[in-house]
């Protein structure tokens, strides 16, 4: 009976250590990849904002002041900003679902 019992917890603990290592490697293969496609799409957004930013200052010159056309694809740029930021702040997060990299969204410098 007790040879059973420590056969048992044997197998057990052994299966247990398995999963154990095997979930730690998936983990770590997950936030790898997570911390890749964060930091492409953090160099695409910062391009986007490079952008938005060149685009509202030729806006501002006294030549293309008050043109619609440039008017509407600063207001695109601006919407493709807060998209790609709202892609990219969905692959970190904290150990209790919370989003480790909390950008203000409203009011910031780069969205006017």
């Amino acid at each position: 009976m007790i040879e059973s019992l420590l056969l048992f917890g044997v197998i057990f603990a052994s299966i247990s250590t398995i999963v154990n290592v095997m979930l730690v490697w998936y983990l770590r293969r997950i936030m790898k990849r997570s911390s890749l496609m964060y930091g492409v799409t953090t160099e695409l957004l910062t391009a986007l904002e490079d952008f938005s930013t060149h685009l509202d200052n030729v806006h501002e010159l006294p030549l293309f002041y008050g043109d619609e056309t440039l008017k509407g694809l600063l207001a695109h740029s601006k919407e493709l900003v807060k998209y790609t930021r709202q892609y990219r702040d969905g692959f970190i997060f904290g150990a209790g679902g919370e989003q480790i990299d909390a950008e203000p969204e409203e009011g910031s410098p780069e969205e006017g």
